[in-house]
């Protein structure tokens, strides 16, 4: 069955919000390296600028969930966007990090490796009509590495020439203390290597999970953290989870009742003819 969308489903305000979260990633970039350097403006603006452009989108993401799930707006192309949104702002705030010295090179590498290894996985799925829901170990890897990348922005900055380690938002706030710099770029590090860690496990979880609901899998237990939804191209209101079960329990229900007679008259035909 050809997945499709509804004019409805694309623009309900959860996807909108989604929209606005993508374009956040190149508007990162931007704001990142052309206020960088700039004679007449604060030295540092171009973090301060990064950092808004990130927990604004940060906000949007906790929106659009809620969103979706109080008003009953979810659709497979919020189900397919929303996580490669939130994929690509981190991969480009780690890049970025990365050329400006705040972040080991080593990260953007192995994320990026994971994150093009899940948006793969995700398209091909959604192709198929299936979803995955994310997991836990997806959701903590998420908010360990979205707090390094917070904590590389404060953080210092390692020189590409001798590899000093400069004293960074928070150490220039602190009189260009240096230590400080060093403490909070080891302390992102930190992050960052648990956050990948866990990036890891939540790909290898999530791939296993699907397997096992698609049959490839048969000894692997928590099946029910993936999720199997049909989208249909329909006008009608999306039902919710809660609702599709209620009406499933009714229709089974109204189901029994109507064999209930002709079984008690096939077992009285059968009394008959004893």
């Amino acid at each position: 069955m050809k997945l499709t969308f509804t004019k409805k489903e694309l623009l309900n305000i959860p996807n909108i919000l989604c929209y606005i979260r993508l374009l956040c990633v190149p508007a990162f970039a931007l704001v990142f390296f052309l206020l960088q350097g700039r004679d007449g403006i604060d030295p540092y603006a171009y973090l301060y600028s990064a950092l808004a452009v990130f927990a604004f989108a940060s906000l949007t993401d906790v929106f659009d969930g809620k969103i979706a799930r109080k008003f009953h707006m979810e659709s497979a192309v919020g189900a397919a966007l929303d996580p490669l949104a939130d994929k690509l702002l981190q991969l480009m705030a780690v890049v970025c990090l990365t050329v400006n010295g705040n972040v080991f090179w080593i990260f953007p590498v192995l994320i990026g490796v994971r994150e093009l290894y899940q948006i793969f996985a995700s398209i091909m799925l959604v192709s198929k009509n299936i979803v995955g829901k994310a997991n836990y170990w997806g959701k903590a890897a998420a908010f360990v590495v979205a707090s390094g990348i917070i904590v590389a922005v404060f953080g210092g900055a390692r020189s590409w020439t001798d590899g000093s380690i400069s004293a960074g938002l928070i150490g220039h706030w602190a009189g260009d203390n240096q230590t400080v710099g060093i403490v909070l770029y080891w302390v992102a590090f930190g992050l960052l290597s648990v956050g990948t860690a866990l990036g890891y496990v939540a790909a290898a979880n999530y791939t296993m999970m699907v397997l096992k609901q698609l049959g490839g899998v048969k000894k692997i237990k928590d099946a029910h953290d993936v999720r199997i939804d049909y989208f249909h191209n329909t006008s009608e209101k999306t039902l919710s989870r809660e609702e599709i079960a209620e009406q499933e329990a009714k229709e089974e229900a109204d189901k029994a009742k109507e064999e209930a007679p002709q079984e008690e008259a096939d077992q009285q035909q059968s009394t008959k003819e004893e």
